[in-house]
């Protein structure tokens, strides 16, 4: 059974990398498969926002097991998180879908959320960094409106 869904699942990946890899290439962005970019790039959004929030919630963990290690001095320090994996499950109305983004990508985005979790960055500098991330990825899948980044997000909350 787990040898199964993890063959579905990395045959998703391989494909989500694929589309990826695919429709950022200028040659393949054609009227006929703008709907198949549109999602892709709506998929990215969700991606990003998840990989951040990943990055935060990582930084509050780092955060409370520091301050354990500082309290117990026996304690050795935690090793500051990172972010390798560049897929992410994205529910959309149709259904679940495996998003990709290079590995790069994720962990400079994964980094954002650590900054802000430590207090160390504004969070409109990660909103409008996020926003240069999203608008050049939107460009490179050949979408020329904005599609904004955090949207609906109370930025004072996070």
């Amino acid at each position: 059974m787990f040898g199964f869904r993890n063959k579905k699942e990395s045959k998703a990946q391989a494909k989500a990398e694929m589309f990826f890899e695919k429709y950022t290439q200028k040659n393949n962005h054609s009227f006929a498969n703008k709907s198949i970019r549109l999602v892709i790039v709506h998929a990215l959004r969700k991606h990003i926002e998840k990989v951040l929030f990943a990055g935060i919630e990582a930084g509050q963990e780092y955060k409370e097991k520091k301050l354990f290690a500082v309290l117990q001095s026996s304690q050795e320090q935690p090793e500051l998180p990172t972010f390798d994996t560049p897929y992410q499950l994205i529910v959309t109305k149709a259904g679940p879908i495996t998003s990709y983004l290079p590995t790069k990508l994720s962990s400079e985005i994964f980094d954002f959320g650590l900054a802000l979790s430590n207090s160390r960055t504004d969070i409109l500098h990660v909103k409008e960094s996020l926003q240069v991330i999203m608008d050049d990825l939107a460009h490179s899948l050949g979408i020329s409106i904005s599609i904004e980044i955090l949207d609906g997000w109370e930025l004072e909350k996070i």
